[in-house]
């Protein structure tokens, strides 16, 4: 893509870009031409001093350091593309003044001889032609008004006012220095067509850059909204799930839960991974402390009882509302007189529990069935055995444990 520059056409982002670049290499260019300026007034100082070298370097350092200013003000004006381009055409001004000034040497420094400050002259404004290639050669038709009038400069002096060349050696000179001009501009164009692709290029580049780091952060902000309603999904499936095992009441786990858990125990006995016990409770005479107590007192019995029982079994034990006033305890891993203890432990914390007299204000006693799981046994099977003894228990005479 081809940078614009002119007034009546648009400026696109590599355009912006090989102008920005043009001010910079400019910029170098005319400090290090102020240099050279120096040097080649202290060559002719010594050969032949006189006020035009002096008048020519001072005028060199007014037009390069307006030059400079220009530059910077035309920087400026890119952050307006559309305004720029009514500056555009000063940029020709600029190097037409810059072409004067480097041609006025020939002027300011006149020859009488074929010498090496002559051919120092003639390499220099060569030299000049050249290396200005790196700075105004970045837009190619700058760098061709400024090397077309620094060589019609160079034969206006030739033809008019030199008095050293013959005929023959001004025409043979001539016809090299246009060779050379036309050598240079080529070149020239070779190097902004090529600036220009660079640029364009880059520009490409810059643009899928940004068009891959906008769909990265359009991805990175879907996988991040994606991980949010998954967090939310998986909350909102860990709720259900809890809502579907928990007993709402006692924040046990219900019915269908705990005899999962049961079935679970029953299946690794088969696999011969070890043995448990059951435990199966109810708190004695529930009934009357419904009809007496009312519902609330029976629902704050319940709570009571859960909380105290959860607190005093083991992490891997397992426990759950069979339904009303009916519990069961899984313990993994114990024999029967291990659960047996166990389940004396509970009946006696439930028994004198300071909290049951505080928050429900009775005491309750506990009727428990103890039994060891075998294998070959069903989850069935495992509960109504310990079921019979807990009703063997109710059966005694309620508050114990049969086994």
């Amino acid at each position: 893509m081809r940078a614009k520059a002119e007034p009546d056409h648009g400026m696109d982002a590599a355009g912006i870009r090989l102008c920005h670049y043009y001010f910079e290499e400019g910029s170098s260019s005319i400090r290090l031409s102020l240099v050279v300026a120096l040097a080649i007034y202290a060559v002719h100082w010594t050969h032949a001093p006189g006020w035009p070298g002096s008048a020519w370097l001072l005028a060199m350092f007014c037009i390069q350091g307006l030059r400079l200013w220009h530059l910077q003000f035309m920087r400026t004006r890119l952050t307006n593309p559309a305004g720029w381009q009514a500056w555009f055409a000063s940029l020709y001004l600029s190097v037409v003044l810059a072409a004067l000034a480097w041609g006025s040497m020939l002027f300011a420094f006149p020859h009488r001889e074929f010498d090496f400050v002559y051919l120092f002259k003639i390499i220099a404004l060569a030299t000049i032609n050249s290396i200005t290639i790196l700075s105004h050669g970045l837009i190619f038709r700058l760098y061709a008004l400024f090397s077309s009038v620094l060589t019609l400069v160079v034969l206006i002096q030739l033809y008019g006012f030199d008095r050293v060349m013959s005929a023959t050696d001004r025409n043979a000179f001539t016809a090299i220095a246009l060779l050379f001009e036309l050598l240079l501009l080529f070149t020239a164009w070779k190097y902004a067509e090529r600036n220009r692709a660079f640029f364009t290029q880059q520009q490409t580049m810059n643009t899928l850059v940004s068009s891959l780091k906008r769909m990265h952060d359009e991805e990175v902000g879907l996988r991040s909204s994606l991980e949010l309603k998954t967090a939310g999904l998986e909350e909102a499936r860990n709720a259900l799930l809890v809502l579907a095992t928990t007993d709402s009441l006692t924040r046990t786990l219900n019915r269908r839960a705990i005899l999962e858990q049961l079935q679970q125990q029953v299946d690794k006995v088969s696999h011969a991974e070890g043995s448990f016990c059951v435990l199966a409770f109810d708190v004695d005479n529930f009934k009357k402390i419904n009809d007496v107590f009312g519902h609330n007192v029976g629902d704050v019995v319940l709570q009571v009882l859960a909380e105290e029982v959860k607190a005093s079994l083991r992490p891997e034990d397992v426990f759950g509302r069979i339904g009303g006033e009916e519990f069961l305890v899984i313990l993994p891993g114990l024999n029967l007189p291990e659960a047996v203890a166990c389940g004396e432990r509970l009946r006696l914390q439930l028994q004198h529990s300071t909290r049951m007299q505080q928050e429900a204000g009775i005491a309750i006693t506990l009727s428990l069935g103890c039994c060891l799981a075998f294998p070959g046994e069903s989850a069935v099977d495992i509960l109504g055995k310990a079921d019979t003894l807990m009703y063997q228990a109710k059966r005694e005479g309620k508050n114990r444990l049969c086994y």
